[in-house]
């Protein structure tokens, strides 16, 4: 399973990306900073559609916080 969280580098995703990763679960994170770049993150804005197509098409689950 792959899940995909957008705003990962917050209070409430860093907790939940730690959590999933305890229990064996992958998890592409993205971060609106590029300073809070990561392992398994990447830079994005969820505003822009376009920038959406190419992340979201091959993941179980997508968690907005």
């Amino acid at each position: 399973m792959t899940i995909i969280i957008l705003g990962s580098s917050g209070f409430v995703g860093k907790a939940l990306v730690s959590k999933l990763s305890e229990n064996g679960v992958k998890s592409k994170n993205m971060v609106r900073y590029k300073k809070n770049l990561k392992k398994n993150d990447f830079f994005g804005d969820i505003t822009k559609e376009k920038f959406l197509e190419g992340k979201i098409s091959d993941n179980d689950t997508i968690i907005n916080l």
